[in-house]
């Protein structure tokens, strides 16, 4: 009885930390169509933000932003044109980020790496 009462406290406490906080879009990358950039993975890596997410224009590639469009950007388009590479989700190692990409088939899924 008390740890069932424990639990809906601690549920009644975050619910109501979680109705207070606001909530708002951080940055457009998507101007194309309205399905979003459908961002899948997101991993802090010095000051930017980054991010599998896809322009309506390019496909799913990786990016970077601080939470401003100007400052918002195109790491690399690795599989060029309207194909995604759909890079995976990244890891830090040595003051490096790698993950794995498809390049459109010149050598199918392989590691990338990005300082």
């Amino acid at each position: 009885m008390k740890k069932s009462l424990l639990i809906v406290l601690a549920i009644v406490l975050t619910l109501n930390t979680l109705v207070g906080q606001k909530v708002t879009k951080v940055v457009n990358i998507n101007f194309v169509s309205n399905l979003g950039a459908r961002p899948s993975w997101l991993l802090v890596f010095g000051n930017f933000l980054y991010m599998n997410a896809n322009d309506g224009d390019i496909g799913s590639e990786l990016w970077r932003t601080n939470g401003n469009l100007n400052n918002s950007l195109l790491i690399k388009d690795i599989n060029p044109g309207i194909n995604s590479s759909g890079p995976g989700r990244p890891y830090v190692h040595n003051g490096k980020m790698y993950f794995s990409a498809y390049d459109g088939g010149t050598t199918g899924v392989e590691l990338w790496v990005s300082d």
